[in-house]
C-alpha cells in the first residue's frame, strides 16, 4: 500500500465523516494452491479483534497478524504456485455500504521491496447477511513463481475495499501495516543433482 495515499486519507477522512460506517472484521486467507492441488486459506490476521478507525472510514489493522502466516517455506523453481484469491470480511451500517472488495499483492527480493503491486477483485459477495458481507475469489490462476530466479522473497498484501461514500471514505485500507511472508526458491533436486555431477565431470578433465 502506498503510505503516503494511507496517510492522507487518514488525516481528511477523518475530518468528513463522524459515524462508524464501514470496516472490516474477521480473518483474513491468502488463498493459493500448489502444483494443481486443492485450495490452500492461508490464515493472514488471527481474527480475534474487530478493526479500529472506522470512524473515519479506515481500518487500520483488523487485529494481529497470524504467526503461521510468516513463511511460505520452501518450494522448487518448478514448482507452481498459483495465487486463487482471498477471503476477508466487511460490516457496514449508517447509511452505508461496502460495493467491492480487493487484495493486492507484490513479491520481491527479501530485504528489498520494490514492484508494483497486483490487483484481485470481486464485487460480489459469497454471503450477504445483515449488514456483513463475506468476499471471497478462490479462481486465480496466476503463478506466483514465474520469472523468479533461486534467493529468499517476500509476498507483501493489503486489503482495499470500496464504498458509496455514504458517511465514510470512499475506500478503506485492511491494514496501517502491510502483512508479509517469506519464501525460499530452490532448484528442482534433480537439476541440481545434475549440476554437479556436471562440475564433477569438468573438473576430472582439467585434472
Amino acid at each position: 500500500m502506498k503510505l503516503k495515499s494511507f496517510l492522507l486519507l487518514a488525516l481528511f477522512g477523518g475530518l468528513a465523516t463522524t459515524h462508524a460506517a464501514t470496516g472490516f472484521y474477521g480473518k483474513l486467507y491468502f488463498v493459493t494452491s500448489l502444483n494443481g492441488g486443492g485450495n490452500v486459506f492461508n490464515q493472514v490476521t488471527t481474527g480475534t479483534t474487530p478493526g479500529t478507525g472506522a470512524a473515519s472510514g479506515i481500518d487500520l489493522s483488523p487485529d494481529g497478524t497470524n504467526p503461521q502466516f510468516g513463511s511460505f517455506g520452501t518450494v522448487n523453481l518448478s514448482d507452481i504456485l498459483a495465487v486463487k484469491g482471498f477471503e476477508y470480511n466487511t460490516w457496514n451500517d449508517n447509511g452505508s455500504n461496502v460495493t467491492y472488495a480487493n487484495l493486492y499483492y507484490r513479491i520481491y527480493h527479501t530485504g528489498s521491496p520494490s514492484g508494483s503491486f497486483t490487483q484481485i477483485q470481486t464485487n460480489s459477495p459469497i454471503s450477504n447477511v445483515g449488514n456483513n458481507k463475506t468476499w471471497q475469489v478462490t479462481n486465480g490462476t496466476t503463478n506466483l513463481l514465474s520469472g523468479l530466479s533461486n534467493g529468499n522473497y517476500t509476498i507483501e498484501l493489503y486489503t482495499e475495499s470500496y464504498t458509496n461514500g455514504v458517511n465514510t471514505a470512499g475506500n478503506i485500507f485492511g491494514f496501517s501495516s502491510n502483512p508479509t511472508a517469506t519464501f525460499t526458491v530452490v532448484p528442482e533436486p534433480a537439476s541440481e543433482a545434475l549440476g554437479l555431477l556436471g562440475m564433477t565431470l569438468l573438473l576430472r578433465r582439467r585434472r
